[in-house]
């Protein structure tokens, strides 16, 4: 098995990369519908499939000489603009999701002699495309 080192995991927005990524994930989910009937065999549920969605998180340091870490997403969010979205594997053998995607949420800390981190939250609006071409 060819293990995958997650330093290559990133997440950009407006084309604009989040400089200081610690870590990042992706959740994609899809609406179970429940189609189960009178006639449905063995006291079993039945299920079809409904809409999908999908939600990102990316947390890294804060570093206010590369500005776009915290000021882009914060922007974003006060103006409620939906943008490009791609995370995913940075390189040749890149997986990555893409689509328009808006800020949920923007959080930013800093503890007394402790580093400042921001963590942004996302949610995919419309559909999510899978490619193999990211680039950072």
């Amino acid at each position: 098995m060819a293990a995958l080192n997650g330093t290559s995991f990133l997440g950009h927005f407006n084309s604009s990369y989040y400089s200081g990524q610690v870590s990042g994930s992706v959740n994609l989910s899809r609406d179970m519908i429940d189609v189960t009937t009178k006639d449905s065999t063995g006291s079993a549920k039945e299920s079809i499939y409904g809409e999908y969605t999908g939600t990102a998180s990316i947390t890294g340091l804060v570093d206010l000489a590369i500005s776009e870490s915290i000021t882009n997403p914060i922007s974003a969010l006060l103006a409620g603009t939906t943008g490009a979205f791609k995370i995913g594997v940075a390189g040749s053998a890149g997986k990555t999701l893409e689509g328009q995607a808006l800020i949920t949420s923007v959080d930013w800390s800093g503890d007394e002699n402790t580093r400042s981190e921001y963590s942004i939250s996302i949610q995919f609006t419309g559909v999510i495309s899978q490619t193999t071409s990211f680039t950072d």
